[in-house]
């Protein structure tokens, strides 16, 4: 039996369960997102949310290890911390870099998984304060040395991209 629905999980092509995965995992979040909003208010949600987000951020630079992924500069940094976003979350990850050399890029994210599920499940939350502790925590986790400024756009406010984001290598 345990072998039967093995094969069947191996007949599925990689890429498909891959999304599919990416899509249940970002679907489950909202949906914890949504519970913790109703059952503590919108300022005690900001608050767990942040914590639990910036605290994977150790996570994030274990996938960049485990693909042997450079960080020795902000771009090839920027560019690592992207794929494992993409890893994570999936293709509706888009990270758009305007501007890029090895002690600074500018970046914005033209597509995420997050307000595609919200929109999705019929949640409305502010979802750039939770992002952007992330992203920090992230940065930092990856090299200490990296300085992330954000900027106040985001998708799921109506904008056509989230964060303009800038990371800068401080010495």
């Amino acid at each position: 039996m345990t072998q039967d629905i093995k094969e069947m999980v191996e007949n599925i092509r990689a890429e498909v369960r891959w999304n599919i995965a990416t899509q249940a995992s970002t679907g489950t979040s909202v949906a914890l997102d949504a519970a913790i909003k109703e059952a503590v208010g919108p300022e005690k949600r900001k608050e767990i949310l942040t914590k639990i987000y910036a605290g994977s951020a150790p996570a994030v630079k274990q996938i960049i290890d485990a693909l042997g992924l450079p960080t020795d500069n902000v771009e090839a940094a920027v560019r690592a911390v992207g794929c494992a976003n993409i890893v994570m979350f999936g293709t509706e990850m888009q990270i758009d870099i305007t501007e890029a050399s090895p002690q600074k890029v500018a970046a914005k994210m033209t597509g995420c998984a997050f307000p595609l599920r919200m929109k999705e499940m019929g949640v409305k939350m502010d979802c750039l304060p939770v992002c952007t502790a992330y992203q920090k925590a992230t940065y930092n986790a990856v090299n200490p040395k990296l300085k992330v400024n954000i900027g106040d756009k985001c998708i799921n406010r109506g904008d056509a991209y989230c964060g303009e984001f800038v990371v800068e290598m401080q010495e």
